[in-house]
Protein backbone atom coordinates (compact mmCIF):
# COMPACT_ATOMS: atom_id res chain seq x y z
CA UNK A 1 0.00 0.00 0.00
CA UNK A 2 1.04 3.35 -0.70
CA UNK A 3 1.98 6.00 1.96
CA UNK A 4 -0.10 8.77 2.40
CA UNK A 5 -0.06 11.77 4.52
CA UNK A 6 -2.95 13.20 6.40
CA UNK A 7 -2.98 17.53 6.58
CA UNK A 8 -5.60 19.72 8.33
CA UNK A 9 -5.65 22.94 9.26
CA UNK A 10 -5.88 25.62 11.81
CA UNK A 11 -9.42 25.14 12.99
CA UNK A 12 -8.51 21.35 13.55
CA UNK A 13 -7.20 22.33 17.04
CA UNK A 14 -4.72 19.89 17.15
CA UNK A 15 -2.55 20.20 19.95
CA UNK A 16 0.97 19.87 18.82
CA UNK A 17 1.47 15.93 21.52
CA UNK A 18 -1.38 14.98 19.51
CA UNK A 19 -0.36 15.68 16.07
CA UNK A 20 2.91 13.97 16.88
CA UNK A 21 0.78 10.58 18.19
CA UNK A 22 -0.96 10.13 15.29
CA UNK A 23 1.38 11.79 12.55
CA UNK A 24 -0.99 14.52 11.28
CA UNK A 25 0.51 17.57 9.45
CA UNK A 26 -1.01 21.26 9.29
CA UNK A 27 -1.51 24.53 6.92
CA UNK A 28 -1.43 27.38 9.51
CA UNK A 29 -4.32 29.91 8.06
CA UNK A 30 -3.73 33.15 9.39
CA UNK A 31 -4.38 35.94 12.17
CA UNK A 32 -5.02 39.76 10.96
CA UNK A 33 -4.35 42.31 13.87
CA UNK A 34 -3.51 46.22 13.76
CA UNK A 35 -0.83 46.43 11.02
CA UNK A 36 0.44 42.74 11.54
CA UNK A 37 -0.35 39.09 10.05
CA UNK A 38 0.84 36.11 12.11
CA UNK A 39 0.54 32.49 11.57
CA UNK A 40 -2.74 30.68 13.41
CA UNK A 41 0.01 28.94 15.22
CA UNK A 42 -2.11 25.82 17.00
CA UNK A 43 1.36 25.41 19.36
CA UNK A 44 1.23 29.15 20.54
CA UNK A 45 4.43 30.16 19.17
CA UNK A 46 4.23 33.75 18.22
CA UNK A 47 1.44 35.05 20.97
CA UNK A 48 0.63 32.52 23.60
CA UNK A 49 -2.41 31.65 24.93
CA UNK A 50 -2.87 33.64 27.95
CA UNK A 51 -2.04 36.49 25.59
CA UNK A 52 -3.63 36.17 23.00
CA UNK A 53 -7.26 36.25 25.17
CA UNK A 54 -5.85 38.78 27.65
CA UNK A 55 -5.24 40.76 24.24
CA UNK A 56 -9.39 40.11 23.26
CA UNK A 57 -10.85 41.05 26.37
CA UNK A 58 -8.22 44.50 26.06
CA UNK A 59 -10.28 45.35 22.72
CA UNK A 60 -7.90 43.78 20.24
CA UNK A 61 -9.75 42.52 17.49
CA UNK A 62 -9.01 39.84 15.70
CA UNK A 63 -9.63 38.94 12.08
CA UNK A 64 -9.18 35.52 10.20
CA UNK A 65 -7.86 34.61 6.68
CA UNK A 66 -8.10 31.28 4.71
CA UNK A 67 -5.23 29.58 3.61
CA UNK A 68 -4.26 30.20 -0.18
CA UNK A 69 -3.56 28.12 -2.87
CA UNK A 70 -0.03 28.66 -2.98
CA UNK A 71 0.04 27.72 0.44
CA UNK A 72 -1.43 24.36 -0.12
CA UNK A 73 0.85 23.91 -3.00
CA UNK A 74 4.19 23.98 -0.72
CA UNK A 75 2.21 22.00 1.95
CA UNK A 76 1.32 19.52 -0.45
CA UNK A 77 4.40 19.46 -2.31
CA UNK A 78 6.72 19.03 -0.02
CA UNK A 79 5.15 15.31 0.94
CA UNK A 80 4.76 14.63 -3.01
CA UNK A 81 8.17 15.16 -3.36
CA UNK A 82 9.16 12.31 -1.34
CA UNK A 83 6.57 9.69 -2.26
CA UNK A 84 3.15 10.34 -0.46
CA UNK A 85 -0.13 10.88 -1.69
CA UNK A 86 -2.46 13.62 0.81
CA UNK A 87 -5.14 13.08 2.26
CA UNK A 88 -6.56 16.63 3.39
CA UNK A 89 -9.31 17.38 5.29
CA UNK A 90 -10.22 20.97 5.47
CA UNK A 91 -12.76 23.59 7.59
CA UNK A 92 -16.54 23.52 6.47
CA UNK A 93 -16.59 26.03 3.73
CA UNK A 94 -19.25 27.72 5.75
CA UNK A 95 -16.33 29.36 7.77
CA UNK A 96 -13.73 29.93 4.93
CA UNK A 97 -13.35 29.33 1.08
CA UNK A 98 -9.49 26.97 2.33
CA UNK A 99 -11.19 23.89 1.06
CA UNK A 100 -11.79 25.66 -2.40
CA UNK A 101 -7.78 26.35 -2.08
CA UNK A 102 -7.28 22.52 -1.87
CA UNK A 103 -9.06 21.64 -4.88
CA UNK A 104 -6.84 24.33 -6.53
CA UNK A 105 -4.14 23.09 -5.50
CA UNK A 106 -4.97 19.58 -6.17
CA UNK A 107 -5.07 20.49 -9.69
CA UNK A 108 -2.57 22.69 -10.24
CA UNK A 109 -0.04 19.68 -9.06
CA UNK A 110 -2.00 16.99 -11.19
CA UNK A 111 0.29 17.15 -14.14
CA UNK A 112 3.73 17.27 -11.96
CA UNK A 113 2.70 14.37 -10.22
CA UNK A 114 0.83 12.17 -12.28
CA UNK A 115 1.28 9.13 -10.38
CA UNK A 116 0.15 10.59 -7.06
CA UNK A 117 -3.31 10.76 -5.28
CA UNK A 118 -4.39 13.59 -3.19
CA UNK A 119 -8.03 13.52 -1.78
CA UNK A 120 -9.56 16.80 -0.42
CA UNK A 121 -12.29 16.20 1.91
CA UNK A 122 -14.77 19.28 3.25
CA UNK A 123 -14.86 18.08 6.47
CA UNK A 124 -18.44 19.97 7.04
CA UNK A 125 -17.05 20.63 10.21
CA UNK A 126 -15.02 23.43 12.83
CA UNK A 127 -13.11 22.66 16.00
CA UNK A 128 -12.65 19.29 17.38
CA UNK A 129 -14.98 17.85 14.95
CA UNK A 130 -12.51 18.24 12.11
CA UNK A 131 -9.82 17.42 14.51
CA UNK A 132 -11.59 14.03 15.84
CA UNK A 133 -12.00 13.13 11.81
CA UNK A 134 -8.32 13.88 11.31
CA UNK A 135 -8.05 12.03 14.60
CA UNK A 136 -9.95 8.92 12.99
CA UNK A 137 -7.87 9.14 9.77
CA UNK A 138 -4.61 8.82 11.51
CA UNK A 139 -6.30 5.18 13.23
CA UNK A 140 -7.89 4.00 10.25
CA UNK A 141 -4.44 4.52 8.32
CA UNK A 142 -2.71 2.63 11.11
CA UNK A 143 -5.29 0.04 11.13
CA UNK A 144 -3.59 -0.67 7.26
CA UNK A 145 -6.72 1.28 5.25
CA UNK A 146 -5.66 2.53 1.84
CA UNK A 147 -6.04 6.60 1.69
CA UNK A 148 -9.43 5.67 -0.51
CA UNK A 149 -11.03 3.68 2.38
CA UNK A 150 -10.13 5.78 5.05
CA UNK A 151 -11.81 9.18 2.49
CA UNK A 152 -14.74 6.69 2.11
CA UNK A 153 -15.25 6.67 5.93
CA UNK A 154 -14.75 10.14 7.03
CA UNK A 155 -16.88 10.83 4.07
CA UNK A 156 -19.74 8.53 5.44
CA UNK A 157 -19.28 9.78 9.55
CA UNK A 158 -18.26 13.55 9.48
CA UNK A 159 -21.79 14.37 10.15
CA UNK A 160 -21.55 12.20 13.20
CA UNK A 161 -19.35 14.67 14.70
CA UNK A 162 -21.18 17.08 17.04
CA UNK A 163 -20.46 20.25 18.43
CA UNK A 164 -22.55 22.21 21.31
CA UNK A 165 -20.90 25.50 22.64
CA UNK A 166 -21.48 28.67 24.36
CA UNK A 167 -20.04 31.84 24.55
CA UNK A 168 -20.02 34.26 27.62
CA UNK A 169 -20.22 37.27 25.79
CA UNK A 170 -22.27 37.99 22.88
CA UNK A 171 -19.67 40.91 22.03
CA UNK A 172 -17.31 38.84 20.05
CA UNK A 173 -19.81 37.10 17.95
CA UNK A 174 -21.49 40.55 16.64
CA UNK A 175 -17.85 41.64 16.08
CA UNK A 176 -17.32 38.56 13.66
CA UNK A 177 -21.03 39.25 12.24
CA UNK A 178 -22.38 36.10 13.79
CA UNK A 179 -25.18 37.99 15.89
CA UNK A 180 -26.74 41.68 14.95
CA UNK A 181 -25.87 44.45 17.64
CA UNK A 182 -29.39 44.41 19.00
CA UNK A 183 -28.95 40.99 19.63
CA UNK A 184 -26.38 41.45 21.56
CA UNK A 185 -26.41 44.35 23.32
CA UNK A 186 -29.98 43.32 24.93
CA UNK A 187 -28.51 39.51 24.94
CA UNK A 188 -25.46 41.08 27.17
CA UNK A 189 -27.40 42.82 29.60
CA UNK A 190 -30.46 39.90 30.05
CA UNK A 191 -27.45 37.76 30.20
CA UNK A 192 -28.54 35.44 27.62
CA UNK A 193 -25.99 32.79 26.39
CA UNK A 194 -26.94 31.47 23.21
CA UNK A 195 -26.02 27.74 22.67
CA UNK A 196 -24.31 27.16 19.36
CA UNK A 197 -24.69 23.65 17.41
CA UNK A 198 -23.37 22.79 13.80
CA UNK A 199 -25.95 23.16 11.34
CA UNK A 200 -25.44 22.09 7.67
CA UNK A 201 -21.88 22.73 8.18
CA UNK A 202 -22.14 26.08 10.17
CA UNK A 203 -22.64 27.36 13.49
CA UNK A 204 -25.84 28.34 14.17
CA UNK A 205 -27.83 29.59 17.67
CA UNK A 206 -29.58 25.99 18.15
CA UNK A 207 -31.06 27.49 21.72
CA UNK A 208 -30.76 30.29 24.30
CA UNK A 209 -30.56 29.86 28.63
CA UNK A 210 -30.37 32.66 31.18
CA UNK A 211 -26.77 33.01 32.78
CA UNK A 212 -23.68 30.66 32.56
CA UNK A 213 -24.42 27.91 34.86
CA UNK A 214 -27.71 27.26 32.72
CA UNK A 215 -25.62 27.38 29.70
CA UNK A 216 -23.52 24.52 30.70
CA UNK A 217 -26.18 22.30 32.05
CA UNK A 218 -27.85 22.57 28.81
CA UNK A 219 -24.98 21.62 26.27
CA UNK A 220 -24.37 18.79 28.92
CA UNK A 221 -27.90 17.83 28.08
CA UNK A 222 -28.24 18.50 24.30
CA UNK A 223 -24.65 16.39 23.97
CA UNK A 224 -25.84 13.52 26.25
CA UNK A 225 -29.48 13.34 24.24
CA UNK A 226 -26.99 12.54 21.44
CA UNK A 227 -24.09 10.88 22.59
CA UNK A 228 -22.64 7.81 20.93
CA UNK A 229 -19.61 5.45 21.55
CA UNK A 230 -16.98 6.36 19.34
CA UNK A 231 -14.51 3.16 18.31
CA UNK A 232 -11.52 6.33 17.13
CA UNK A 233 -12.18 9.72 18.49
CA UNK A 234 -12.52 11.59 21.70
CA UNK A 235 -14.65 13.60 23.97
CA UNK A 236 -13.47 17.09 23.95
CA UNK A 237 -14.09 19.94 26.01
CA UNK A 238 -12.21 23.53 24.52
CA UNK A 239 -11.80 26.37 26.64
CA UNK A 240 -10.96 30.41 25.83
CA UNK A 241 -9.14 30.90 28.66
CA UNK A 242 -11.64 29.83 31.26
CA UNK A 243 -10.11 26.16 32.79
CA UNK A 244 -12.10 26.52 35.74
CA UNK A 245 -15.24 26.69 33.60
CA UNK A 246 -13.92 23.68 31.96
CA UNK A 247 -13.23 21.54 34.20
CA UNK A 248 -16.94 21.96 36.25
CA UNK A 249 -17.79 21.01 32.74
CA UNK A 250 -16.18 17.89 32.53
CA UNK A 251 -17.65 16.84 36.12
CA UNK A 252 -21.11 17.38 35.01
CA UNK A 253 -20.67 15.46 31.94
CA UNK A 254 -18.90 13.12 33.66
CA UNK A 255 -22.09 12.78 35.75
CA UNK A 256 -24.05 11.73 32.66
CA UNK A 257 -21.26 9.82 30.50
CA UNK A 258 -19.48 8.23 33.73
CA UNK A 259 -15.90 6.12 32.71
CA UNK A 260 -15.89 8.30 29.50
CA UNK A 261 -12.36 9.61 29.05
CA UNK A 262 -12.93 13.59 28.02
CA UNK A 263 -9.59 15.79 27.39
CA UNK A 264 -9.81 19.54 28.11
CA UNK A 265 -7.45 21.59 25.70
CA UNK A 266 -6.84 25.33 24.89
CA UNK A 267 -9.74 26.57 22.28
CA UNK A 268 -7.71 27.90 18.99
CA UNK A 269 -7.06 31.58 18.05
CA UNK A 270 -9.24 30.42 14.32
CA UNK A 271 -12.60 30.04 16.47
CA UNK A 272 -11.33 31.84 19.46
CA UNK A 273 -11.13 35.29 17.28
CA UNK A 274 -14.54 34.82 16.74
CA UNK A 275 -16.41 33.42 20.12
CA UNK A 276 -13.85 35.10 21.96
CA UNK A 277 -12.96 34.40 26.14
CA UNK A 278 -15.11 32.83 27.88
CA UNK A 279 -16.10 30.37 25.39
CA UNK A 280 -16.96 26.68 25.68
CA UNK A 281 -17.63 24.02 23.36
CA UNK A 282 -17.96 20.10 23.58
CA UNK A 283 -17.13 18.46 21.41
CA UNK A 284 -17.59 14.15 20.24
CA UNK A 285 -19.48 12.00 18.48
CA UNK A 286 -23.30 11.42 18.16
CA UNK A 287 -26.58 10.36 16.33
CA UNK A 288 -26.39 12.48 13.36
CA UNK A 289 -29.95 14.26 13.61
CA UNK A 290 -32.27 15.79 11.75
CA UNK A 291 -30.55 19.24 11.31
CA UNK A 292 -27.96 17.57 8.89
CA UNK A 293 -30.65 17.54 6.54
CA UNK A 294 -29.69 20.91 5.57
CA UNK A 295 -26.03 19.59 5.45
CA UNK A 296 -26.10 19.16 0.98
Amino acid sequence: MKKYIIITDSTSELDKATREELDIQYVPMHILYEDKDIPADLDWGTLSFKEFYQMMRDGVWFKTAQINEHEYIAAFEKYLEEGYDILSISCSTWFTPSYNSSLAARDALKAKYPESEIICIDSKNVGWGEGNLCVTASKLRAEGKTIQEVADYVEAHKHNYRQFATAESLMYLKRAGRVSATSAVFGSLLHIKPIIGLVGGGNEAIAKTMGRKNSLIKIVEMYTEVYEKDPYGRIVIVHGDCLDDANTLKAMLLEKLPGENIEIHDLGPIVGATSGPGTLAIYGYGAAGAEWAKQE
